[in-house]
């Protein structure tokens, strides 16, 4: 298994919200492990308003398949664990989010 650099990660997930959002306000990817301890790459995406992490959590399925997918073909199994936050407050994690 290919184990891509955070940067590689960052950029795809960048692209993945582009593609189905327009522009996040900010990202911010972190490898670790998942609590299988399997490989995991763990996303935060940074948005401005409210209305645009709604956006971003009602196609959040899309959004990690999409990442999931380029993952995998560039050979990184890597799971990515998405999560959306507010750019105000960059610690505080979105009520629209789902497990």
């Amino acid at each position: 298994m290919a184990h891509l650099t955070v940067q590689q990660a960052r950029e795809i997930s960048l692209a993945a919200a582009r593609a189905i959002l327009g522009e996040p306000v900010d990202v911010e990817v972190v490898a670790g492990a998942d609590h299988t301890d399997d490989d995991a790459w763990f996303i935060t995406y940074r948005f401005d308003d409210a209305a645009q992490r709604a956006k971003a959590a009602a196609h959040k399925w899309r959004i990690s398949r999409t990442i999931r997918d380029e993952l995998v073909d560039r050979g990184d199994e890597s799971y990515p664990y998405i999560r959306f936050a507010s750019a105000a407050n960059s610690n505080q994690q979105s009520d629209l989010e789902s497990a």
